[in-house]
């Protein structure tokens, strides 16, 4: 029996281990117009223009790096425009940014949502916007607060520990394209 024993582990002893398979390298793809079509929001399409984006096949996460330009339609009619210096999307379409400024035409909001140094800002495909801060600029309010969620329209926003003016005379709009 021992015999046996010793035979199988010389056996195995002597065969080739198995090394585990390379993780499939990122896509590089520079100069990248790409549309984003989140399946959590189906009525809606995101168009990114960037210097560069990183796709990762293993994980279907792709980082998208000198981020030139971003807009969110619903439908055909554009919705928002966002500026961010990077954003990194999940499987789902969900975005993770380090700070962003967004303009919100239906109601001519400018939001800047966290900033440098900061907690990330999340959109959420399904839900909206989330930042550790924000500023809200429109011809109606200007908030300044923390711990911020909204839709995309910012008809339902929350917020904490913050500041709001409401102005009994709107200002103009100034959001090119964008109506109050």
């Amino acid at each position: 029996m021992l015999l046996v024993v010793g035979g199988f582990s010389l056996y195995f002893a002597t065969r080739p281990i198995r090394e585990t398979p390379p993780r499939p390298p990122d896509v590089r793809l520079e100069g990248v117009q790409m549309t984003l079509y989140p399946a959590e929001d189906p009525k809606a399409h995101w168009v990114f223009t960037a210097r560069q984006v990183l796709q990762n096949p293993a994980t279907g996460s792709a980082l998208i790096e000198g981020l030139e330009g971003g807009a969110r339609y619903v439908g055909e009619r554009l919705s928002l425009r966002l500026q961010a210096p990077s954003l990194q999307m999940d499987r789902l379409g969900n975005l993770t940014l380090p700070y962003a400024q967004v303009e919100i035409l239906q109601g001519c909001f400018s939001v800047d949502l966290g900033g440098p140094g900061q907690a990330p800002v999340r959109i959420n495909q399904r839900q909206g916007f989330w930042a550790p801060t924000v500023d809200i600029h429109s011809p109606t309010i200007e908030v300044r607060a923390h711990d911020f969620t909204s839709d995309f329209a910012i008809e339902s926003p929350s917020w904490s520990d913050g500041v709001d003016q409401w102005r009994s005379v709107p200002l103009p709009c100034t959001i090119p394209g964008a109506s109050g």
